[in-house]
């Protein structure tokens, strides 16, 4: 009697088999007088065992060779596709990680805005804060918004080159 075992791997672990099988090529003979003689070893009812050894599958060499070429393929889908979801469960929690530490930096970025601004707004001195070489984006403390006559809600002004000119 024969089978079929194909392995599963994941990422090149073994991880399971693909079994099939039980059955006779059949341009193979059976040793009738082996079964039986099995049969009366195991103490089994010699025309039950035999009567069940005639319903196993006889397959040709052809049909059994395209049923592993089968099994390997679909071994190899599972794998793929367990390596696969694999994978995007280990990314997904590397992304859920990262994301939570660029929120605890957004939260520490936030906090230290508002010590910043209440730091500048103590100074008794206006302080503008240029946010690019050409001085286009400029922010400034509140002495600076009273000096200039800019409104409270305003947070930045632009430069006077913003026009264009250098």
């Amino acid at each position: 009697m024969w089978d079929i075992v194909t392995p599963i791997t994941l990422d090149d672990q073994y991880v399971g088999y693909v079994f099939s099988g039980q059955f006779f090529f059949d341009d193979e003979p059976l040793d009738d007088e082996f079964f039986r003689s099995q049969a009366r070893k195991y103490n089994f009812n010699e025309e039950e065992y035999m009567t069940a050894l005639n319903k196993i599958p006889r397959l040709s060499r052809d049909t059994v060779s395209k049923g592993m070429v089968f099994l390997m393929t679909f071994a190899n889908t599972i794998s793929q596709l367990s390596y696969n979801n694999f994978k995007l469960a280990q990314l997904l929690a590397e992304r859920d990680l990262l994301v939570s530490a660029l929120k605890e930096s957004e939260k520490r970025g936030r906090s230290r805005l508002v010590e910043l601004t209440a730091v500048l707004d103590t100074v008794p001195a206006a302080v503008l804060i240029a946010h690019d070489p050409k001085a286009l984006y400029i922010t400034g403390n509140k002495l600076s918004y009273e000096l200039f006559y800019i409104s409270n809600d305003v947070h930045e002004f632009k430069s006077a080159l913003e026009g264009g000119r250098d």
